[in-house]
């Protein structure tokens, strides 16, 4: 059984023309019903097994994450019974999507999972990202948030491949890039990159978001690699989710964690 925890961070960003002002980020992978196994088929197949689930899930969120300025999604249902769970749970924030591009290997139908950010924050602009080579129909996700009185912020969500070195550093170095880029156009003080790397923090893909100018939000605050969040499907432990932060002004994580809170790591 895959087991997942989902990491949120808290942050703070001293803006030399403003007060300093709090910025709490979420990551949170959701898992798509079209890839969870339900009665010799998939979830999103039965509609009442994934609608209770959505429901649960968002409730959740809600009340556990709801105090968050940004909530990353990875594995969202492009579905509007689904979507109108997480928005009626969420009224402060608003949503924005990329869809994953092709077709499902299960079916042949359209994809139906990708990514989502809710946002208390005003949404500026939004754009996915394509990685220009490896490209298996996976979006990254980039929006630049407005702060009352401050400068904006660019929030980037992605969900890499797993197994594959190659196409997750591509995915991964695509978004970083894209997410610089909105930065240094709409003059954004602090660019957030959060997600389901699947894979550690200290491994190819994390020494090149480093090398980006990025800091580990967990690694800051403690001072050492984030424990496991996930056991995948070969039994195999580690922290998958990761946000990852790179200030054009003074930053200071504030703290980071964990839920549900009492899993074992």
């Amino acid at each position: 059984m895959m087991r997942r925890r989902f990491a949120h961070a808290w942050l703070i960003a001293c803006a030399s023309a403003a007060k300093p002002t709090t910025l709490q980020v979420a990551t949170y992978n959701i898992l798509n019903p079209v890839h969870k196994s339900a009665g010799g088929g998939r979830e999103s197949d039965i509609d009442e097994l994934w609608l209770a689930r959505g429901r649960r899930q968002a409730a959740f969120v809600a009340d556990a994450l709801g105090a968050a300025d940004v909530i990353c999604f990875q594995e969202w249902f492009f579905e509007p019974r689904w979507s109108q769970l997480f928005e009626e749970a969420l009224p402060s924030h608003r949503l924005c999507t990329a869809r994953r591009r092709g077709v499902h290997p299960h079916d042949g139908s359209e994809r139906r999972d990708g990514l989502a950010i809710f946002s208390r924050l005003p949404l500026v602009a939004s754009e996915a990202v394509v990685a220009p080579v490896f490209d298996d129909g996976r979006s990254g996700l980039v929006a630049t948030l407005q702060r009352r009185g401050d400068r904006p912020v660019v929030v980037a969500t992605c969900h890499l491949p797993f197994a594959d070195a190659a196409a997750r550093q591509a995915q991964a170095s695509a978004c970083a890039a894209a997410a610089e880029r909105q930065a240094r156009r709409d003059d954004a003080s602090l660019t957030v990159l959060c997600g389901d790397f699947n894979g550690p923090s200290d491994d190819t893909v994390g020494v090149a978001i480093r090398d980006a100018g990025f800091l580990s939000a967990w690694e800051q605050v403690y001072g050492r690699a984030c424990v496991a969040t996930h056991v995948d499907h070969r039994a195999q432990r580690y922290a998958s989710d990761h946000i990852w932060v790179r200030g054009q002004e003074k930053l200071t994580p504030l703290g980071a964690g964990l839920l549900p809170a009492g899993v074992p790591d």
